[in-house]
Formats: C-alpha cells, sequence, structure tokens
C-alpha cells in the first residue's frame, strides 16, 4: 500500500532507475483501466440473449432500465435516464430546462467543446465565464455575466474536482435561474455530502473512454424533477411518453420532436459493472492523492488547485499551479529534459485543445450549427454580432491555464510507480532550484 500520510520517499534513486519505472506507468484512463471478464461477461449475456435494443428483444434482460434504478440509489437522484452519448444527455437536459433561440447560456471557458455546441443546436448562445482556483466557473464572475437572455448556468466540474455549487447555487437562486451539472469529469464527487449532478436542477454525464467509468461512448442524465425527467426521456426516444415497449401520443403533455438517443443494452450491461467498481475506484485515488500532494507538499513553487471539498474530490487528478506561466515553461522544459520520453506524463492546461474556449472553433468562428447561419443568424439572437471568444477575453481564465499543468492518476497505478512519480516530480523541481 501507498504509506501513510506524512511518510518520506525511501531511498534516493537514479533518474534512470525513475524513467525506467515510469515508462511502465498505465494510461491515464480511469474504468477503462479495470476492463476485465466482468465487462466481458455483462457483455455476453446481452449478446448470448439477442437483445441489445434497450425495450424489447427476443429475451429482453432490461439492462439500461437495471442500470438507471442502480445510478438513482448510488447518486441519490429520484430519476436517472442513459442516453447514446454526453451530448445526447446535454442536448435533452437543455430541451427539459426549455433553453432555446434568444437564450444565453453561461459556461466556463475551462470546459468541454460539446457543452458549448449544446447549447448552439438548441439555438442559443454560450456566454464564457471566468474560473476560479478551483478551475470550475467563479461565482463572482458568474453574477457579472447574468442578465435578462441568461437561461441556464452550466456549472462544468473539471478535472475531478467539484465546483464551489454553494456559492454558484446562492447566485442561480437570487435570479432564478436553474444550474445544469455537467459532471461527466468528476463522477462520484460530492459537495457536503450532495454528490455532484444533484445539486443543481439538472445534471448530465458523459461515460466515453475517458471518463470516470465507461462503456465507451454513452450518457446519464439525472434529476429530482418529474416534468424534466419526462421530458428528457421524450426528446431522447420518438418524441413520445413511453410505457415499456409502447408509445402514445394522443395527449401527451410531453410530445416533442424525438432524437433517437437511445441507450443500448451491451453498453449499460458494461455500465452495471463500471458502476460497481466506482466506490472502490475513488478510494484508491483519493488515497494516492492524499500521499502525493503529503510528499509535494514542501516543495518550494507548488501550490495545488483549491479543491472546495477534499473528501468529495473523486482524486483523478493533480492540478499544481506555478506563480506564472514563464515558472510553468521553466518546469515543463525541466521535465522534457530528464523524461524525454514523457514519462512523468504531466501536461500543461495551455495545451489542452478543445477545453479552453479560445480553442472551440465552433464558437471562435461562429460556425453555424445548422444551414442559414443557425443560431447566429436567427432574429432573436440578434446580439450575438456583439459576443467574441478570443483569447483575452477571459483574462483570469487564461492566465490560470496558462500557469497550471496536471497529472491524471490512473487507478491501476502501482504504490513503486506512485513513488517514482513523486521522485520524478521533485527531481524536476530540484533541478530548477539548482539552475
Amino acid at each position: 500500500m501507498v504509506p501513510p500520510e506524512g511518510a518520506s520517499v525511501e531511498a534516493e534513486v537514479t533518474i534512470e532507475e525513475i524513467r525506467q519505472v515510469l515508462s511502465t506507468m498505465p494510461d491515464g484512463f480511469f474504468g477503462a483501466n479495470l476492463f476485465d471478464h466482468r465487462e466481458a461477461s455483462a457483455a455476453s449475456r446481452v449478446i448470448c440473449n439477442r437483445s441489445p435494443f434497450r425495450y424489447y428483444g427476443p429475451n429482453c434482460t432490461n439492462e439500461a432500465d437495471l442500470f438507471e434504478a442502480e445510478c438513482s440509489r448510488y447518486f441519490g437522484s429520484r430519476y436517472a435516464h442513459t442516453t447514446n452519448s454526453g451530448t445526447g444527455a446535454l442536448m435533452a437536459a437543455l430541451h427539459a430546462l426549455g433553453v432555446g433561440p434568444g437564450d444565453e447560456v453561461i459556461v466556463p471557458g475551462y470546459l468541454w467543446i460539446a457543452d458549448c455546441n449544446a447549447v448552439l443546436l438548441r439555438g442559443a448562445i454560450p456566454v464564457m465565464g471566468e474560473i476560479d482556483t478551483t478551475l470550475n466557473l467563479d461565482p463572482a464572475d458568474l453574477r457579472r455575466k447574468i442578465n435578462r437572455r441568461t437561461k441556464c448556468i452550466i456549472a462544468i466540474h473539471m478535472a475531478g474536482a467539484p465546483a464551489d455549487m454553494d456559492a454558484i447555487g446562492r447566485v442561480a437562486g437570487d435570479y432564478g435561474i436553474p444550474t445544469l451539472e455537467d459532471f461527466s469529469q468528476c463522477v462520484g464527487g460530492a459537495v457536503a455530502g450532495r454528490m455532484v449532478g444533484t445539486i443543481g436542477s439538472i445534471g448530465i454525464a458523459s461515460l466515453q473512454l475517458n471518463k470516470m467509468i465507461t462503456c465507451g461512448e454513452g450518457g446519464l442524465v439525472i434529476c429530482n424533477d418529474e416534468a424534466y425527467h419526462a421530458r428528457v426521456v421524450s426528446r431522447t426516444d420518438l418524441g413520445n411518453s413511453r410505457v415499456g415497449d409502447a408509445v402514445d401520443g394522443s395527449a401527451d403533455v410531453n410530445l416533442t420532436v424525438g432524437e433517437g438517443r437511445r441507450f443500448n443494452e451491451i453498453s449499460a450491461a458494461i455500465m452495471r459493472v463500471q458502476l460497481e467498481r466506482l466506490p472502490g475506484m475513488l478510494t484508491r485515488l483519493r488515497e494516492i492523492k492524499r500521499y502525493i500532494k503529503s510528499q509535494l507538499r514542501n516543495l518550494g513553487n507548488v501550490t495545488f488547485r483549491r479543491i472546495v471539498d477534499e473528501d468529495g474530490d473523486t482524486g483523478s487528478t493533480i492540478a499544481v499551479m506555478f506563480d506564472s506561466p514563464a515558472e510553468r515553461v521553466r518546469f515543463q522544459d525541466a521535465s522534457s529534459s530528464l523524461f524525454q520520453r514523457g514519462e512523468l506524463q504531466t501536461v500543461g492546461l495551455v495545451d489542452a485543445g478543445c477545453h479552453i474556449y479560445y480553442n472551440c472553433e465552433t464558437i471562435v468562428r461562429k460556425v453555424p450549427a445548422l444551414p442559414g447561419g443557425f443560431p447566429w443568424s436567427l432574429p432573436e439572437n440578434s446580439n450575438s454580432t456583439n459576443y467574441s471568444y478570443d483569447k483575452g477575453l477571459l483574462p483570469v481564465t487564461d492566465s490560470l491555464i496558462e500557469r497550471t499543468i496536471s497529472f491524471s492518476i490512473p487507478p491501476d497505478i502501482t504504490e513503486v510507480q506512485v513513488d517514482a512519480w513523486v521522485a520524478g516530480f521533485t527531481a524536476v523541481c530540484q533541478e530548477l532550484d539548482a539552475a
């Protein structure tokens, strides 16, 4: 096991020895790294029953229904509904909240491009909000960005740690604006004992390969509001309410244009195993992260991101902030010199691609979501020409992005590899001190 908090890394080792250990490090995935015969058996169960469609088949085992019920119990939500992707979950949740043309949706500048794309596909316009040292939406800037067009706030729990949902909730409550939580990167996270995804009005998660638990692709919507749930179910199916395998739109208050975003039984069967793995994985990741932070805490230039609730942090990611972009560059240069094959697996947030607002070409270039310039050209969005998404729009976010590096902790990392990573990181810091 990893030594207890406060213990020191034993015995000095050479850089070459550290490199050799780190070269065996697993990739920085999470649930996918734990796949074994249990996921294979679950998938086979569906295949052998020849019933991959969730609502019926020769011998349907109702895996999606079971997974949704298990999610409701785990997250403590009244309702859970699965979709074919995280984007599908976003689209359904925005539909449930009534987001459409003429609306603005506030999104943090450190995000994932799908959050913006879903807003555009609903005919609304994304408005960028600053992040703070949690690397999540800054409640103070959120208040400044709200206006009469604001329909919804998307709070994204980035890189494994929850946003400050109490402060965000107070702002949202003051204006009567619903909050959509995207907890794709923070499945299992919590704030003061409340699971993320259940604190706002509605929550969504992606089940794609990079996420905490995964079946390769998929999405989840959770909420406590019966009306929201009913709208999500109709929108992700044929557009009608469904009872079992029957649909009836004759007197359906939730009748809509269905998007056909149904989950499949093979993925649902795999996800049932992944959900069972989640508590153990979180315990392991939190233990490792506590140990790593205890070892790095006394290094001169190391400052960690602010964690709203240490017990609710998933432990999946270490984020280190430097005093300036130049210091971050110096660290990365020294790391590249000592670990020329990238064995340390630290990355600068500045290289995070479409996780950064000014790298999202769909908004920067105002790419039409549909022919005719939709939604930018809609009369309801006549003020859209005033929006810019170029770098510099969010100076605080830009600075934090340029000063921060991160390391994704694989759940199957060994104790030897953990100590090698700590030794490698320490060696880079010592190299900087000696320069």
